[in-house]
């Protein structure tokens, strides 16, 4: 890489997920994604236990709102100064809306769901690949 810029808007979209949908730049084991989700996510989905997700996320959400239900069984909640601390209860959901920045760590204990609340949800994200 010499360009020190990623060229989203020059790359294809890659179809993810029903309902979903990313452009990615991958370099020396990390990866760049930006990350489209809409409202019709959850509605194509046919087996719904099969859609947990186990990987971290870190992101940025860029456009729309966007819910993330985790299905845990009271996990220690990663509280940062200033947040209170404690442990989450079984299917808790998180809202994230544009702007707010997004950190799930990796592992059963932190499983979770996402759904776009609004029509259409645009979120970077940077992964360990």
């Amino acid at each position: 890489m010499t360009d020190y810029k990623i060229d989203f808007e020059a790359m294809p979209w890659v179809e993810g997920a029903a309902g979903a949908r990313y452009k990615v730049f991958k370099h020396e084991g990390k990866q760049i994604r930006l990350v489209e989700f809409t409202k019709s996510l959850r509605a194509k989905r046919s087996n719904l236990d099969e859609d947990w997700c186990r990987k971290g996320h870190i992101g940025y959400l860029l456009e729309g709102k966007l819910e993330v239900e985790f299905d845990v069984a009271w996990a220690s909640c990663p509280c940062t100064e200033g947040q209170a601390t404690g442990r989450m209860p079984v299917g808790r959901v998180v809202t994230f809306k544009a702007g707010d920045g997004v950190f799930i760590p990796a592992g059963e204990t932190h499983k979770h769901k996402a759904r776009a609340v609004t029509e259409v949800v645009r979120l970077v994200m940077v992964e360990e690949v």
